[in-house]
């Protein structure tokens, strides 16, 4: 398979692809000093458990409830 052909079989939705924008354009904004937010990475670097992800996932929202976090782009 080509790069090419691999890019179109893994086509993300629009709705996606203007996340991802989105989130470069601020991660870049703040790594500039354009944007005085504080960038927190988080999070395993791949998922090879789908379960153990969701557990995951559950348990940094637990955290982001309690701690009173707010995330946006």
């Amino acid at each position: 398979m080509t790069p090419n052909e691999l890019m179109q079989a893994c086509a993300l939705p629009d709705a996606a692809m203007k996340t991802v924008q989105d989130s470069r354009d601020a991660i870049t904004n703040i790594l500039s000093g354009q944007d005085s937010r504080t960038l927190l990475l988080v999070g395993p670097c791949s998922i090879h458990d789908p379960a153990a992800a969701l557990a995951y996932a559950e348990r940094l929202l637990a955290s982001k409830m309690r701690l009173k976090i707010s995330f946006s782009l």
